[in-house]
């Protein structure tokens, strides 16, 4: 979690300097300009800072303070949040900044709304809840909702202390809000925008036949152009090959345009802005081109050689984690990873929990070390077993974990029992004396999505204590056959 915000603060600090810079670059654009070319350059290029700042950098600041001072904790510690004082406060948010605001609750599965609407989160019916959900390369996103009437919402991924995803927070601001201030903004300084996401989706634009079309009924999708449909982008693209944030003079229907390319880091987005070109214009517009290009130069090259070097550190602190140092086995990270990535394509999953029988006893009598080399010999035993697809968890302690997609009840009792016999008849070397060593187990099979990897574990482990009851060395289940 703490990662997770600190990268949230990485993206805001980096926006916020690509704000000044460009803010700096059109003040010492409009220095080297002389008499009305220049003030008219002034006036055109300055309100588009605020312009940004004011529609979607305010939101994005408003939903991500509230997310880190933790207004909302007390909610998502519950399994079923207190309806009412949980939408009286999304209210008067909502009349404080006069913004929607919204709660999506992941244990009780259900969004509260400032507007007084709550809403069962039902996969397959509400499609960004469950899309969002799996998509965490980003703490903060900015999507399309809303269909009969089409908002931009910032989303706001939520952690719990373990790290753990327990839901999403955020604002919304009406798609016809924009619309009405771009217009307003391309009447008085003559330039166009284009918001473009990482899939190539244009999320907003003030031109009306780029913008998001709201759907025609219930069961139909939000209208969304995207970069193909933009006549001047495939020559933008090749002119400003190799550049991440260029500027380049492109043909259109209209005439010429300058079209400059910034990175909105904090939502993973491109702004394209058009300023179309003159006589009178074009010396204005290449001057402030130059500025741009050297000021974000010098002010992103630095921070991005630095997330660049912090990324490849975490990455390997990451893989070097996901690894049992005994046994060279997974560990329940790694397992929480992979349970989730089999969860996205298979609905059938099983979980086998197994505990070694005595394993105190045989500390006692033998000592650690050869504890830990009956550990490392169990797991290569169970590690025979598996397949392909499955994975072998050292669970923790003498407890392994087995997680088996596409697998039944039934068939995990087989497998579970296949195990248990071979583990009985190998016997294990200790100071050169065969030793039978057993262990219980216990599985659960679910087909049900809302299983997470925690609950299917508790059913297993519950299963494997009543193996344990009945005498240990023994296969139980406490779920039904599926």
């Amino acid at each position: 979690m703490a990662s997770n915000q600190n990268q949230s603060k990485r993206s805001l600090v980096i926006s916020i300097a690509v704000f000044i810079v460009i803010a700096v670059s059109g003040y010492l654009t409009i220095a080297d300009l002389a008499g009305k070319q220049s003030q008219q350059q002034q006036q055109s290029i300055s309100p588009v800072f605020a312009l940004i700042e004011r529609e979607l950098l305010n939101p994005l600041q408003i939903a991500t303070t509230l997310s880190k001072v933790g207004v909302y904790d007390e909610y998502f510690l519950s399994e079923n949040p207190d309806q009412a004082p949980l939408m009286a406060q999304l209210k008067k948010y909502e009349d404080k900044f006069k913004l929607p605001f919204y709660l999506a609750h992941e244990k009780s599965r259900k969004q509260f709304n400032s507007d007084g609407r709550v809403f069962d989160l039902i996969e397959g019916e509400v499609i960004w809840y469950f899309a969002l959900k799996e998509q965490n390369d980003y703490p903060v996103q900015a999507v399309l909702g809303k269909r009969e009437d089409v908002h931009l919402f910032i989303d706001v991924r939520q952690y719990d202390d373990e790290g753990e995803f327990i839901g999403f927070v955020g604002v919304g601001k009406s798609l016809g809000d924009f619309l009405g201030s771009f217009q307003q903004f391309r009447s008085q300084y003559g330039h166009e925008f284009v918001f473009v996401n990482n899939n190539e989706e244009i999320v907003l634009s003030s031109l009306s036949d780029l913008s998001p079309e709201q759907a025609d009924d219930a069961t139909a999708r939000i209208g969304i152009k995207s970069t193909s449909d933009i006549s001047w982008f495939e020559e933008f693209t090749q002119k400003s090959a190799n550049n991440s944030e260029p500027s380049v003079i492109v043909s259109d229907v209209q005439g010429d345009l300058l079209v400059s390319k910034l990175n909105l880091e904090s939502l993973n987005w491109s702004l394209y802005i058009l300023t179309p070109l003159n006589v009178r214009q074009n010396e204005v517009n290449l001057s402030f081109t130059m500025y741009i290009a050297v000021g974000l130069f010098l002010a992103v090259i630095g921070y991005k050689l630095l997330y660049r070097i912090i990324d490849i550190y975490l990455s390997r602190l990451s893989r070097n984690k996901n690894k049992d140092e005994l046994t060279n086995l997974a560990n329940r990270d790694h397992a929480r990873v992979f349970f989730n990535r089999v969860r996205k394509h298979e609905r059938q999953i099983a979980i086998i929990i197994a505990d070694i029988d005595d394993f105190k006893k045989l500390n006692a009598s033998f000592g650690h070390s050869k504890g830990d080399e009956v550990l490392k010999a169990v797991s290569e035993i169970f590690a025979e077993q598996i397949r392909s697809q499955d994975l072998l968890v050292r669970w923790g302690g003498e407890e392994f974990a087995f997680i088996l997609p596409e697998t039944t009840n039934a068939e995990a009792a087989v497998f579970a029992e296949g195990c248990r016999k071979l583990l009985e008849r190998t016997p294990i070397q200790i100071d050169q004396h065969p030793t039978s060593v057993t262990a219980s187990f216990g599985y659960c099979a679910s087909r049900d999505y809302s299983d997470s990897l925690d609950i299917m574990v508790e059913k297993a482990d519950r299963a494997m204590f009543v193996s344990k009851g009945k005498g240990k060395n023994r296969v139980s289940t406490l779920c039904e056959d599926n």
